[in-house]
């Protein structure tokens, strides 16, 4: 007997890949960092410390990746709360 079902809603229920590119692009770029849709496309299958370390090595200067990855992870929220996109 099931007695309980967990899945992932991102990718699978939420249409999020081009929120997740934005956050990313917002967050990373506020460090001086050059975001380009190339890069991005490298990112897209990293998890969160592994998208932060990527952006960091392209950083002029330190930041916190923590920081980095709290910031995108509260830009990504906010942007599924205003305008949620379902998976067609």
């Amino acid at each position: 007997m099931i007695k309980a079902v967990i899945f992932d809603m991102d990718g699978v229920l939420i249409d999020s890949e081009q929120i997740w590119d934005d956050a990313e692009k917002t967050v990373f770029s506020s460090y001086g960092i050059s975001i380009t849709e190339a890069d991005q496309l490298l990112t897209r299958n990293m998890n969160m410390q592994e998208v932060s370390e990527f952006w960091s090595a392209k950083a002029l200067t330190s930041f916190s990746l923590q920081a980095a990855e709290q910031r995108v992870i509260e830009e990504v929220c906010l942007q599924i709360q205003k305008s949620p996109r379902a998976m067609q």
